[in-house]
């Protein structure tokens, strides 16, 4: 198998923009299991901005799906993390995106565990805040999609613990 090295450049806005008017994006979501709490980030960008969501993005060419896993969590999050097995493929579509776009997903989505000795969590600057979650309290207005995820991983949203094999 020949490894692809891809080196993280950004292309032009305009071009971007037309990709999501015209095709859908392959993104990796990542449940971040800590301490068995689920850590969740409040987005500041489109889409979902201003939501509780899962640290994940897109893909890049060229990476495996563990790696955009690995890369995504430890640039979003700081924490280096083992990747466990994927839990599910869904698709998302929202009607706001940057620049007022639709954006149609495809998400692959994992169980990750920070490496021993990972607790500090620094965000970058594509989140406002983040809370590690032991419970899915009903008085939290989690989109559909996180408490599918959340119920996946035996997290009832009626309030019962997260209860996950290491």
């Amino acid at each position: 198998m020949v490894k692809m090295i891809h080196k993280k450049k950004w292309i032009p806005q305009e071009l971007y923009n037309e990709f999501l008017r015209n095709m859908m994006l392959l993104c990796v979501d990542n449940i971040v299991v800590i301490d068995g709490k689920v850590l969740l980030v409040k987005r500041k960008d489109e889409p979902a901005k201003g939501k509780w969501w899962f640290p994940g993005g897109r893909m890049h060419k060229g990476e495996t799906i563990k790696e955009a896993s690995r890369r995504i969590v430890k640039e979003e999050t700081n924490l280096d993390c083992m990747v466990g097995s994927m839990l599910s493929v869904k698709e998302t579509f929202f009607r706001e995106g940057p620049d007022e776009i639709p954006v149609h997903s495809v998400n692959l989505v994992h169980v990750v565990y920070p490496r021993e000795g990972q607790t500090e969590i620094k965000l970058d600057g594509h989140s406002t805040d983040y809370k590690l979650i032991a419970r899915a309290d009903y008085g939290d207005m989690y989109d559909p999609y996180i408490i599918d995820h959340l119920r996946m991983i035996g997290m009832d949203y009626g309030g019962y613990s997260c209860k996950l094999p290491n």
